[in-house]
């Protein structure tokens, strides 16, 4: 028993000393150190060092107005099914409207004729004919009086295929409910901006190919996937973590009358142009366009640089910011500690040294 004891004991001390070699052999000088994180409070004071004391800075003020016209527009192209969804009066496409048999409208209590049955002259005996009341078979003909073409009238999402258009609402819903919270874990994970411009070129990619595309199952394959995260939401939180708190509240409250105003030239819009395809690539085309400004004038959220260690970016960000609303700063403006990196402590290796001198052994130099 008691020489089975001292075989086994330098096996198990070989079995440690290996095991600590080998972790610190893989331990690299970027995992030892990691960067020291501002508190709330002094991401705060660094917000204020960047803008004036008195009033917003240039930067301040172009970053807002670029946010909300790109949230205006986002939104808009989100509430366009309202126009192309649209289904006018219609009845079945027949040579003779005597061919149409009424149906009661209970809303104007009338009879007025049928949406979607037609009679069928079955068999004809001298003067007597027998008629059949069946559904449309010839398509169907449509009040072009608002519309001239909408993505309901196009494919003929009538009658028994009206719940149609409705269900892929439903879903394009379910998709966007559940990617936003995916889309939050994104952006904290790798970054505002970087994410707001992947999700921004799918979305607007896709809704240019569902204005093109000429058969219904891509037009709508393309709508449900473009539902994928919400791109208008992105600028909005880097403009909140960008501002000082003290015009936070009132840049959000501005931000909201700025988009009532803007939203209401989309109804113009669908007034004078009556084809849903032209409507959708105009609307498109402005978020396009101020999505592609955005890109250019929004930059990664200052908060969450710092809140993730992200030290050098964060300064270059800051000298940038304050040197655009002509404000002076010290070089770094950041605390010194902020860029001196602290070690990681290891948990392993000191339960390995610990293991190692209960042995009586020296660990390899």
């Amino acid at each position: 028993m008691e020489e089975t004891d001292v075989d086994d004991e330098p096996i198990e001390i070989d079995l440690l000393l290996a095991k600590q070699h080998s972790l610190k052999s893989t331990i690299t000088e970027e995992e030892i150190e990691i960067p020291h994180k501002p508190t709330g409070e002094e991401i705060s004071q660094y917000l204020e060092m960047i803008n004036p004391p008195k009033s917003p800075g240039r930067f301040q003020i172009i970053l807002f107005v670029t946010v909300s016209l790109f949230f205006s527009a986002a939104t808009g192209v989100g509430t366009q099914a309202v126009y192309y969804g649209y289904t006018p009066s219609h009845h079945c496409n027949v040579d003779n409207m005597s061919h149409i048999p009424e149906d009661f409208d209970a809303t104007e209590g009338i009879n007025v004729p049928s949406s979607c049955s037609m009679y069928s002259n079955l068999t004809s005996n001298g003067t007597n004919v027998t008629l059949e009341v069946v559904s449309c078979q010839n398509g169907w003909t449509y009040d072009r009086t608002e519309f001239g073409q909408t993505f309901v009238t196009e494919f003929d999402l009538v009658c028994a295929r009206s719940s149609y258009f409705e269900t892929i609402m439903t879903i394009s819903s379910v998709v966007c409910g559940i990617s936003t919270p995916i889309q939050s874990y994104l952006t904290d994970r790798f970054g505002r901006r970087k994410v707001f411009i992947i999700i921004f070129t799918i979305e607007r990619i896709l809704s240019f190919g569902y204005a093109v595309f000429p058969t219904l199952p891509l037009v709508s394959t393309a709508f449900i996937i473009s539902s994928i995260g919400y791109a208008g939401s992105i600028p909005i939180l880097i403009m909140y973590e960008s501002l000082p708190e003290r015009y936070r509240g009132l840049s959000g409250t501005m931000l909201n009358l700025i988009h009532m105003v803007i939203m209401g030239f989309f109804p113009l819009t669908g007034w004078l142009i009556h084809e849903w395809r032209i409507l959708i690539i105009i609307w498109n085309t402005f978020a396009a366009v101020v999505g592609v400004v955005g890109y250019w004038l929004i930059p990664e959220s200052l908060t969450w640089l710092l809140s993730n260690g992200r030290v050098a970016e964060a300064e270059k960000l800051m000298q940038k910011i304050a040197k655009f609303n002509k404000i002076n700063l010290p070089q770094p403006a950041l605390k010194n500690e902020l860029f001196e990196p602290k070690k990681k402590e290891n948990g392993d290796d000191d339960k390995l040294d610990a293991a190692v001198a209960g042995t009586g052994c020296c660990a390899p130099g």
